[in-house]
């Protein structure tokens, strides 16, 4: 490290944690001949105004995120960022940025609207009131090992906020014990983001909001081309993931536990979706949850394969793995695996057509009759008792759907088709049905299957 061509020691900054090294900071920094490294030893040093902008070229190396911090001490909350840049090739590495409580906190810890190859290796950034990274119209952000630890703490905050393009955080940590946050996010991807992905990330601790939020501008602005892979989410009071108005969304390989409204939730026009190789498990009885995922709007071509869902179940909602209310357009949900819920796959909008193309196949559904205690069945299904489990529910309003091939084990039904759900009352058509293995205890009617009103 102490190769840097320049380095505080000998441009007498102080790292007390009182002094204020906003001026000499940028002294240093005008004085550089760029691209250069500038080395900040082990310290805290305050900066209590917003130092100039980083420059073009310059690598800011620290002893560590927990030797070298860089301090934002400001007079009141939501003032301005702690460092900035608007540059392009600027690179953090081994430091952190923070505020000295939450009160006093920055808006942000890192300000990076309109930059461009930005790099950030091992950096934390704390204490934030609002973002960790404003990220306005910023391209080619790269982060590895970064740590987003007590930040997004205020009423409407995120740890990354932003219209990210070409950008990778790889396993990063997220992490907040809620603070003031209302609505906040681990990470707010909206306007135009494209081409980003998170890889092998952690998120704990997130409230009100999502852990991700990935939303497009009004189509025909689509969010496009996002990557949630290979990261784990544990501890939020809201769901992990999600999307509205994107165009090419994968969703895969990611561990997801605990999440009291489920997994990943489709609000509206997403197109072109991949949700496949998740496990969503949850063994609280007390936690509500609708298990993988939720579509509540407009969506279609998608695929829902290869997921593993387990015991999300509970009295606030009846507990299922996928469940469409919204419109849905041809899509597959195939060799999943459904364990321990109320149903499998439940498509639930009663509007006449809103649901078609739906292909449900090769699926695994075990779910001993009992294994769920719901005590509201009767009010969420018509003709579906407490107690009664269902590996799959069809509303009146479907059609052009088809369903062969399911493996059932324990269900009370295979396939429970109702024109009366939610007290709405729809018009079915074109469901095909080719009834699949069936062990334990069946249906009362041939096929394993049960027409539950209408």
């Amino acid at each position: 490290m102490k190769n840097a061509t320049t380095d505080f020691a000998g441009n007498n900054l102080v790292g007390d944690g009182s002094t204020d090294n906003t001026a000499k900071l940028n002294s240093i920094i005008s004085g550089l001949s760029l691209p250069d490294a500038l080395y900040c030893p082990s310290g805290t040093y305050n900066l209590n105004t917003m130092p100039a902008a980083l420059p073009a070229g310059l690598r800011l190396i620290g002893d560590g995120p927990d030797q070298t911090l860089f301090n934002g001490v400001r007079g009141s909350p939501g003032s301005d960022a702690v460092l900035q840049t608007t540059a392009a090739g600027v690179s953090l590495e081994n430091l952190q940025i923070t505020t000295p409580d939450t009160i006093n906190a920055t808006n942000q810890c890192l300000n990076v609207s309109g930059a461009s190859r930005l790099r950030l290796q091992n950096v934390k950034l704390s204490n934030a009131f609002g973002s960790g990274i404003r990220a306005a119209s910023a391209s080619q952000v790269l982060a590895f090992g970064c740590d987003f630890t007590n930040i997004y703490r205020g009423p409407s905050a995120s740890g990354i906020s932003g219209s990210l393009v070409q950008s990778i955080f790889d396993r990063c940590h997220f992490y907040a014990d809620g603070g003031l946050a209302t609505t906040n996010h681990a990470a707010y991807l909206n306007g135009a983001p494209a081409n980003t992905r998170f890889l092998g990330c952690v998120f704990e601790g997130w409230s009100g909001g999502s852990a991700i939020l990935l939303k497009g501008s009004t189509p025909p602005v689509y969010a496009v081309n996002l990557v949630v892979s290979g990261c784990s989410f544990s501890g939020g009071s809201n769901t992990a993931i999600t999307a509205q108005s994107v165009l090419g969304l994968q969703i895969t390989n990611n561990n997801f536990q605990g999440q009291v409204q489920g997994a990943v939730s489709l609000v509206g026009d997403v197109q072109n979706y991949l949700i496949a190789g998740n496990t969503a498990i949850n063994g609280s009885t007390n936690d509500a949850g609708w298990g993988l995922v939720t579509i509540t709007g407009g969506c279609g071509n998608g695929i829902i394969e290869g997921n593993e869902v387990a015991s999300f179940y509970g009295t606030y909602v009846f507990g299922t793995g996928v469940s469409i209310f919204g419109s849905q357009e041809n899509t597959v949900i195939r060799n999943n695996q459904f364990s321990g819920l109320y149903a499998g796959v439940a498509l639930q909008n009663n509007t006449v057509g809103a649901v078609k193309g739906v292909r449900i196949e090769g699926n695994d559904f075990n779910i001993p009759v009992g294994a769920v205690d719901i005590t509201t069945g009767g009010k969420y299904v018509v003709g579906l008792a407490p107690h009664e489990t269902a590996g799959i529910l069809i509303a009146g309003g479907a059609s052009g759907v088809e369903i062969r091939g399911n493996r059932c084990n324990g269900v009370k039904y295979e396939l429970v088709y109702s024109t009366g759900i939610l007290g709405a009352v729809g018009i079915a058509s074109g469901v095909h049905y080719e009834p699949g293995t069936v062990s334990g205890q069946r249906g009362v009617t041939a096929g394993s299957v049960r027409h539950a009103g209408g």
